[in-house]
């Protein structure tokens, strides 16, 4: 099992603690979390040629961690892990001359039992249940192949949309506000539609254009 755990919001933190403090932050929410780890819990880092005995806790980045876990099969059991993780880190973070300090973490987690030859697929499909769950409100996700559909399907509209804005597939519609009692038209409401090649009409999200193009036609519309 690999757990991938990525601090809250940590840049707003890093921005407005200063980055001292922010790396104090850090070192303690590690601590916290090796801490919160039983013996039979072990944890790793990406790129490293050492056994899974071996393995240590890992920053990645700014603010993830990474926690492997042998001899869980139970998706519950993933979850208590998780769930006392993310309690160990909850309580207020106390420093030196400072006021206290609060931080959550949204948790990825994915199984695999035998572990896959290539444990950066596994930390893919955690890296993918982590952006679930910080897309959820800050939680822990479960990894499973539904999870991994949805994010290749939306990987694939983005990619399809930058075509889209490039080959001006986006159309807008006018739809004119009347008032149903002097039949007066106060103002007009612009619907953007994207004109799939394969899947027909859909709604973008976006609205990056829609101004301009929005009062060309409206101009179009009221010359005839």
């Amino acid at each position: 099992m690999v757990l991938l755990v990525d601090v809250d919001g940590f840049k707003i933190c890093n921005e407005t603690w200063g980055p001292a403090l922010a790396d104090q932050a850090l070192i303690e929410m590690a601590r916290r979390l090796d801490q919160s780890l039983r013996e039979t819990d072990t944890v790793s880092g990406p790129a490293r040629n050492e056994s899974v005995s071996d393995a240590l806790l890992s920053r990645l980045g700014g603010d993830e961690f990474t926690l492997l876990r042998e001899g869980v099969r139970d998706p519950s059991d993933a979850m208590r892990v998780a769930h006392r993780l993310q309690a160990a880190v909850a309580s207020r973070l106390h420093f030196e001359g400072q006021y206290p300090r609060s931080a959550t973490v949204s948790i990825g987690i994915a199984c695999s039992d035998p572990l896959p030859e290539r444990l950066t697929d596994l930390l893919n499909d955690a890296e993918t249940a982590m952006r679930r769950a910080q897309a959820l409100g800050g939680r822990s996700e479960l990894f499973d192949a539904a999870m991994h559909t949805r994010a290749v399907t939306r990987l694939q509209l983005e990619t399809d949309l930058r075509t889209a804005l490039n080959q001006h597939q986006l159309r807008v519609y006018d739809q004119p506000i009347v008032h149903l009692e002097t039949r007066h038209i106060p103002g007009f409401g612009a619907l953007v539609r994207w004109q799939h090649p394969a899947h027909g009409l859909i709604s973008p999200p976006t609205s990056s254009w829609r101004l301009p193009r929005t009062s060309a036609s409206l101009r179009r519309s009221i010359i005839g």
